[in-house]
């Protein structure tokens, strides 16, 4: 089966599709068990996704070169979507009715789960990564002066966005995240529904957000959730997070609070790219922003190039 990039499919290409397909009514073999569901409407959900990946790439593609079914439902759940699938209405099921043990052990007997595990831990070990307690109010005033430098002043610091707030149904990718939470300790309270969550540094006419992880962000709790992302095409070092993670390991009150840190990392994470939005990680502890060549290295971070200094050059 051939590959395309789903990945640079938005929302925006789907509902320019379906505005397609309602004044065309093409003809197309009937969905017999995935649909999209659309302002009350119910739609052939593999011929919508083909008619969306032709609008954002002016390219058509044969309905033979995609699966159709719960891998084109799982695509317009990423997207937002509404979907239903005939087998299985997907949508979001109760956490409550999650038991601890089956979650353990199907986490646990996760092929992947290890597999990730291992991979993390085999190539980077030997290296120990531990998040400082102190200092992170320094440096965060020092980073916010070095982005207003680099930016000319277009930042914006804990904005907010409407979409940007914890899931009011769960998709396929919030999932993962709280199945792995959820059997952490038991707990079920951190999961919130439509909770705000502001950004720490945002840089509207780049489509960047940038986040200050000091060590509360850093906990066992966080590194689950990470481990158990799905596919997501991150802006920073994920393997690393992962290893600070397990060798910070803290531990913040009340009891559920690591839980509901790394749910509300975990939303942004997936928001950001929901949405369109770049979102870069920077680890406290690991760049001295106070040192005259900060600068520099934030630049590198943030994959900005100083068009001053190539000019010179």
């Amino acid at each position: 089966m051939a590959k395309f990039n789903w990945n640079e499919v938005t929302a925006e290409d789907v509902v320019t599709a379906i505005s397609i397909f309602e004044s065309e009514k093409p003809e197309y073999t009937k969905a017999r068990s995935a649909f999209l569901l659309y302002n009350g409407k119910k739609y052939p959900a593999k011929y919508i996704r083909g008619m969306a990946y032709k609008v954002h790439f002016g390219q058509e593609i044969s309905k033979t070169d995609y699966a159709g079914g719960i891998e084109t439902v799982r695509f317009f759940s990423r997207l937002g979507f509404e979907t239903q699938y005939v087998r299985q209405n997907v949508r979001p099921r109760s956490v409550r009715k999650y038991d601890l043990a089956t979650v353990t052990r199907e986490l646990m007997e996760s092929e992947e789960f290890w597999r990730i595990q291992d991979l993390v831990f085999m190539s980077m070990m030997g290296e120990k990564i531990t998040v400082p307690a102190s200092g992170a109010v320094e440096q965060k005033k020092a980073l916010q002066l070095l982005l207003n430098r680099i930016f000319d002043g277009d930042l914006v610091c804990g904005k907010t966005f409407p979409w940007m707030k914890t899931p009011s149904k769960i998709t396929d990718e919030y999932e993962s995240v709280i199945r792995a939470l959820v059997a952490y300790r038991g707990d079920i309270h951190f999961v919130k529904k439509d909770v705000a969550l502001p950004c720490d540094f945002v840089c509207e006419s780049r489509k960047l957000i940038i986040e200050y992880d000091d060590r509360p962000h850093f906990t066992e709790a966080r590194r689950l959730s990470l481990l158990s992302y799905p596919k997501l095409k991150l802006n920073y070092d994920w393997q690393r997070w992962v290893l600070a993670c397990k060798d910070t390991k803290a531990e913040n009150k009340p009891a559920n609070k690591d839980e509901t840190q790394a749910f509300y990392d975990s939303t942004r994470d997936i928001e950001a790219l929901r949405h369109g939005y770049k979102l870069v990680r920077i680890m406290h502890g690991q760049t001295d922003f106070e040192d005259p060549e900060a600068e520099e290295r934030l630049r590198e971070l943030l994959d900005i190039p100083d068009d001053k200094a190539e000019e010179q050059h």
